[in-house]
């Protein structure tokens, strides 16, 4: 039987700012292809720009990522299970036996992580997809996981469920 979830929240890539980075990262081969499609020389010797080919290859899969990627948290009676699609496929579970302290709090993406996603630095390990508010876990054997929420008040009150483990 499954345990009971408390929270659940699935957060995806949404800022405005970084879409329009990668729209216009991804527009300029594809103006550059259009450009050297107009001269008539264009396909006379049939050679291709491989610098075009080459960033088309790295802009697409790139777009492509930030448009599949999700971060999906669940609190539940028996822990916290995380998952980072699609670099991970099933959920990371972390049951309550093995954390020393677990609370929400604010915190620095750039300054304490290094920017968003899946993240080292000296807070430990982070995932996180938007904003500065993360469920911090502590565990016993020092070892600390941040991940990002954008529900802080609903994932503190379900750790709250949990009294044990929580600051």
């Amino acid at each position: 039987m499954a345990a009971k979830i408390l929270f659940s929240e699935t957060q995806r890539f949404k800022q405005w700012w970084l879409w329009a980075i990668l729209i216009f990262a991804a527009g300029i081969p594809f103006f550059a292809i259009y450009h050297e499609m107009q001269k008539p020389e264009a396909f006379a010797d049939g050679a291709v720009n491989a610098g075009l080919v080459l960033s088309m290859i790295v802009i697409i899969p790139l777009v492509a990522l930030f448009m599949f990627i999700k971060l999906e948290t669940r609190v539940t009676e028996s822990g916290i299970a995380v998952k980072l699609f699609p670099l991970h496929l099933k959920f990371r579970e972390f049951p309550w036996s093995e954390m020393e302290q677990i609370y929400v709090r604010k915190y620095s993406p750039l300054g304490e992580f290094g920017g968003w996603g899946l993240r080292y630095g000296f807070g430990g390990l982070a995932y996180n997809i938007a904003g500065n508010q993360g469920i911090q876990i502590v565990f016993k054997s020092g070892k600390k996981l941040l991940i990002g929420t954008q529900k802080p008040e609903e994932a503190a009150a379900s750790l709250k469920q949990i009294q044990p483990v929580s600051k």
